[in-house]
């Protein structure tokens, strides 16, 4: 035995030889190939190689994870909150219970009716259990898309080289976040004659996120979810609403056969000294104790009804916003505000201090909530009793680039 061990020592040993043996042979095969550098050249290149690699713009690996499918790609498909959780809701419905009851005003050109059709359809019935119930009311083409209380219009017309190809505005009533009204509109200079996929993903979006619905995800690169509020650069792939959006929905506003009102009194039958209760923001939970359950006050039409005697007419103020707005997307003014802090921070630097942060929060300016390659999230307060918050989508210029 102890030979073998003698010879298993005498085997390691040769193999390292060899090993240390091939490595100064192949390092010095390199010297020769490099032309002979001296010690200190070697030492340059190396740091040389080191800024370099630091310099290497790996772009955004955030959502990295999310492209391998090879373990529980459900997870992904499924999960309602994975973008942004801002919730907004129609007035009367903030007991999530008896779903959304809502009119569409339909002031499209006829170029938009099959697309429109489509959508509305799909969102009347993909969902289940059924938690919209969505009318459309056939009104004159009206390119401009003025408000109107109490109803989501949907509009289209060549908006110009705006920079963005659809737009969802919601009027909101604060605080609360009661949903007024909704315009979704459809850019006709990026999508008149753009493929049916693109004009069907577009109309979906816009119409989603006038029922109150944030987006899913907004990584544009990572594996698409199957439903119009996943940013995508595929759109074929993100036509219709998913089991995502429907599960928001259904947490947001119940179901329409009243499945969420059972719900919840089975829970409270369950916890009879604790049950879950939405607040009128639709985000928080809030404990009550059970016997309080059927003297809720529902404060949305408090809050809403007294938004609207103060300020009965805002037509004005709100068509100036967006054409600020409009304005500051297409001359790219709008940065979110860590972009904003650090401006300020770099012209304090440099003597100029002309960029209040403090004001960018008040009334009469507009807060850019997110922005994306792909997208942006805007907000600006109106006055004390609305707000006035815009969902944008933006063109694909990389495809427009390739067609061109």
């Amino acid at each position: 035995m102890s030979s073998n061990k003698e010879g298993c020592s005498i085997c390691r040993c040769l193999s390292s030889i060899t090993t240390l043996a091939l490595f100064a042979v192949g390092a010095y095969c390199v010297w020769l190939f490099l032309g002979q550098p001296t010690g200190d050249e070697v030492l340059d290149a190396a740091n040389d190689l080191g800024n370099k690699i630091k310099d290497i713009d790996f772009g955004d690996l955030t959502g990295a994870i999310e492209n391998f499918t090879g373990f529980t790609p459900e997870l992904w498909d499924e999960d309602p909150f994975v973008g942004d959780n801002t919730t907004n809701l129609w007035t009367g419905y903030t007991k999530g219970s008896g779903g959304l009851y809502l009119e569409l005003w339909n002031a499209l050109d006829d170029s938009w009716q099959i697309e429109y059709a489509e959508a509305v359809s799909d969102w009347n019935t993909l969902c289940d259990p059924k938690v919209l119930v969505l009318t459309s009311k056939v009104v004159e083409v009206d390119n401009a898309c003025s408000q109107a209380d109490g109803v989501m219009k949907v509009c289209n017309g060549n908006y110009g080289e705006s920079g963005w190809l659809g737009i969802n505005e919601v009027l909101k009533s604060v605080p609360g976040g009661i949903i007024q009204s909704s315009i979704a509109k459809m850019n006709e200079h990026y999508l008149l004659n753009a493929d049916y996929d693109e004009r069907l993903y577009t109309m979906c979006h816009e119409l989603g996120h006038g029922y109150g619905l944030p987006h899913t995800d907004e990584n544009f690169n990572n594996k698409d979810l199957n439903n119009c509020l996943d940013y995508t650069n595929t759109p074929q792939n993100n036509l219709r609403p998913g089991t995502a959006n429907c599960q928001r929905l259904f947490e947001m506003y119940g179901a329409v056969d009243g499945s969420r009102t059972r719900e919840r009194r089975r829970i409270s039958q369950q916890h009879a000294q604790r049950t879950l209760r939405y607040r009128s923001d639709a985000e928080i939970y809030v404990d009550f104790g059970a016997e309080d359950e059927e003297t809720f006050d529902d404060d949305a039409q408090y809050y809403y009804d007294y938004a609207r005697s103060e300020y009965p007419n805002m037509t004005a103020e709100y068509e100036h916003a967006m054409h600020e707005l409009y304005h500051d997307i297409a001359q790219g003014n709008l940065m979110v505000e860590e972009q904003q802090q650090q401006q300020q921070a770099d012209q304090e630097v440099d003597g100029d201090i002309s960029i209040d942060i403090s004001e960018q929060r008040g009334r009469g300016k507009w807060r850019c909530l997110r922005d994306h390659p792909r997208g942006g999230d805007f907000v600006r307060r109106l006055n004390n009793g609305f707000a006035l918050e815009v969902h944008v989508l933006y063109p694909n210029t990389n495809k427009n680039k390739n067609n061109n």
